[in-house]
């Protein structure tokens, strides 16, 4: 009995450590407000055309077949991503999202299907692909 009584009070005390642990860890993301967007650097403006440009190239690269790739892209827009680390504020980093679909040969020849994808584009340069 005190054997049980032992292993439950053990388990209970590492539940709340790693439980206070996780909060801690994990924080709170702040988003910024409608005037740190409205006046953020969004870095080099960005035209339609030429983020279709560097989509095609990064996302081209990783396909059997870039030249059978059929895309159908929405218009480019402002944004934002916030990052959380452990026990530091959270960074925001400002520039431009674009959303696309991509359909392309595999290596048998046959097309596979329209696959979404959102690319975070800021001076030109891809940060971040979802």
């Amino acid at each position: 009995m005190v054997k049980i009584v032992m292993k439950i009070s053990t388990i209970v005390l590492i539940s709340v450590f790693f439980i206070g642990c996780a909060g801690t860890f994990a924080g709170t993301v702040v988003h910024p407000t409608a005037t740190q967007i409205a006046e953020a650097d969004y870095g080099k403006v960005i035209s339609q055309e030429e983020a279709e440009n560097i989509i095609k190239i990064w996302y081209g690269g990783d396909l059997k077949d870039p030249e059978s790739a059929k895309y159908k892209f929405d218009k480019i827009e402002k944004s934002y991503l916030t990052r959380k680390v452990a026990f530091k504020d959270t960074t925001v980093t400002y520039g431009y999202i674009i959303d696309f679909e991509c359909n392309a040969k595999n290596s048998y020849g046959g097309y596979v299907g329209w696959k979404a994808h959102s690319y975070f584009l800021r001076n030109g340069n891809v940060q971040k692909i979802y």
